[in-house]
């Protein structure tokens, strides 16, 4: 990262162009490890709730998805859940050096509708071609916490915003 931080303060205009690639390709990444990954988790804590006892009230608010969060982060991955059933998943620019150059500040990801069925949360996200669901196993759920399962037995931490 620091050769890029380098190689930025040198030419604004190869800055500009190496910056919006290097984003284009951490937001895939990001896209990517999100809707591949598998959400599970160990509870720590007698306020999260097992799946058996799901209170889905919790479910509508902003989500962060905390797996590979850092202080050096250079993104972090939002789920917003809507009251009214609608979900957005985008990524928000935590490093001040791309929003500088002119990278918008929130890059959406994916949209949709989401409900619940037991102890699984359906998102169905809205594409040009189709509508995709996905079903995420919800391992437990608090106000501020909520462990997901994915298809490939991956585990998934949440902390609400």
């Amino acid at each position: 990262m620091s050769n890029l931080v380098n190689l930025l303060f040198t030419n604004k205009k190869t800055t500009f162009v190496i910056m919006k690639n290097s984003f284009k390709m951490i937001s895939k990444i990001g896209i990517l490890l999100f809707f591949l990954s598998n959400l599970s988790c160990s509870s720590s804590g007698d306020s999260l709730k097992n799946s058996s006892e799901i209170d889905t009230s919790f479910l509508p608010k902003k989500w962060i998805l905390t797996d590979d969060l850092t202080d050096e982060s250079p993104t972090m991955i939002i789920m917003s859940i809507e009251e009214n059933g609608y979900f957005q998943i985008y990524d928000t620019i935590l490093d001040t050096k791309f929003v500088e150059a002119g990278i918008k500040m929130i890059q959406p990801i994916s949209k949709g509708q989401w409900k619940t069925d037991g102890d699984n949360l359906i998102l169905t996200h809205f594409t040009p071609e189709d509508e995709n669901p996905t079903i995420y196993k919800i391992k437990s759920l608090a106000s501020n916490k909520m462990v997901t399962i994915g298809s490939n037995n991956k585990t998934h931490i949440y902390k609400s915003k």
